[in-house]
């Protein structure tokens, strides 16, 4: 009589172990991360919108493409945790089906290692039963998943889109709130510092409170 042996489940085989618990965990926690992403692009938005009531020119521009693009980013990253949790979806679907395999020929190898003499008799006559398929299916494989991001400008190009030539005074309502301190250092894109400490004034939705009442060309 040849014997056969039982090839253990796979939370259990020291050759390559898989967890379904571990598993299940990172795909709850891919598909968490994407709805988070999902869920901050509302609150991104209605941010954006409510920072351009106090921003205009250039800059402004510069704000709001950086914005779209961040928000595609966001949407492309939640595409790729989906994707992610999908293929961990499909190993553990496939780690099932190995699992449910090897279930099926230990019970063959056990019925097989232990029948009676009788039993080996009837089967040398009749013939045993088939065994069920020793051999596992390839493992799944996947494409890579990406999440490219787009390009983001941090200062207007050489030169500017908006040169500074003219000044304008402009009187404000009584009791208007001014916040008054020094500009922050910067570090532009290209490696340049500015140090800052120049002093600045800002007046919130200074355009729609103030009142033009003189402007004069800059030399």
């Amino acid at each position: 009589m040849t014997d056969y042996v039982e090839v253990p489940l796979l939370s259990h085989d020291s050759r390559g172990r898989f967890e379904y618990g571990v598993a299940g965990a990172m795909k709850a926690g891919f598909e968490s991360a994407a709805a988070q992403l999902d869920e901050q692009g509302g609150s991104r938005t209605s941010i954006v919108s409510a920072a351009k009531e106090d921003f205009t020119g250039r800059f402004s521009e510069i704000f709001q493409d950086n914005a779209t693009t961040a928000a595609y980013d966001a949407k492309a990253l939640a595409d790729a945790l989906r994707d992610v949790a999908g293929f961990v979806g499909t190993m553990i679907e496939a780690g099932r089906k190995e699992d449910e395999r090897r279930r099926q020929n230990n019970e063959w190898v056990w019925r097989h290692n232990n029948r009676t003499w009788l039993e080996e008799i009837g089967d040398w006559f009749g013939g045993e039963e088939p065994r069920p398929t020793d051999q596992r299916e390839p493992a799944p494989s996947f494409p890579q998943a990406t999440a490219a991001s787009g390009p983001r400008q941090t200062q207007p190009g050489a030169g500017g889109n908006g040169p500074i030539d003219s000044a304008f005074k402009v009187r404000f309502p009584a009791g208007t709130a001014v916040y008054e301190g020094a500009v922050a250092p910067q570090t532009a894109a290209d490696g340049r510092i500015y140090p800052g400490g120049t002093p600045q004034v800002h007046i919130k939705e200074s355009w729609k409170k103030g009142e033009v009442i003189d402007t004069w060309r800059l030399e």
